[in-house]
């Protein structure tokens, strides 16, 4: 049974080989455990080329957005995995320059968290590449539970200057199964059902 159950999975693709690592600031981040989709935003935003979902969901360090106008913000999501509350801080975010600050919630007018962003040594196109990470703890998520969207304040200022941000990263991360792969594994499971409910019958 134990078999049958494995080849399913291995099967459906649900259990797979480690996912490629992308080491930034001494975290190795999943792949695909960045954000790759823009659910909204509010505020003007200057980019460095592109639209504002390009710069953000590209996986590219070197892009970046930020924006000058009071309470902006931009509410981005994770397709490909989950962001999970694991031990310790959860989510990453990059940006590039001077330290700043940014401001995370999981809805618009839910509770915040603030961090400010320290230096990872590495230099992208000429900048600093800075991070801060959160913990979900914060934000009343419990262990092990998971989220598949934020919101990320953008008009914290530092001194001078705004928030440019590059990237929004999981570092607990776990990946959702595809809808179809969902539907065959429930018919393994119930096919196996079946021949237990069978082998019970027989004795």
């Amino acid at each position: 049974m134990k078999n049958i159950i494995a080849a399913a999975t291995l099967g459906l693709g649900l259990i797979s080989a480690p996912a490629i690592a992308v080491p930034i600031g001494g975290i190795d981040f999943d792949a695909n455990a960045f954000a790759d989709v823009l659910l909204g935003s509010s505020g003007s935003f200057t980019t460095s080329g592109g639209s504002l979902s390009d710069v953000l969901t590209d996986n590219d360090a070197g892009s970046y957005a930020f924006s000058w106008s009071p309470g902006a913000w931009v509410e981005l999501g994770f397709t490909d995995n989950v962001v999970v509350n694991g031990v310790g801080d959860d989510i990453a975010l990059f940006e590039l320059g001077i330290p700043d600050s940014f401001e995370l919630s999981l809805s618009l007018g839910g509770s915040t968290i603030s961090g400010t962003t320290t230096s990872t040594g590495i230099m992208v196109g000429g900048y600093m590449l800075n991070m801060v990470t959160f913990n979900l703890d914060d934000l009343g998520v419990a262990f092990g539970d998971s989220i598949s969207e934020l919101v990320i304040g953008m008009d914290l200022t530092t001194g001078f200057t705004v928030p440019s941000l590059t990237l929004a990263a999981a570092i607990h991360s776990a990946d959702v199964p595809e809808p179809a792969a969902l539907g065959l594994l429930g018919l393994a499971l119930a096919g196996m059902g079946v021949m237990r409910k069978r082998q019970s019958i027989k004795v």
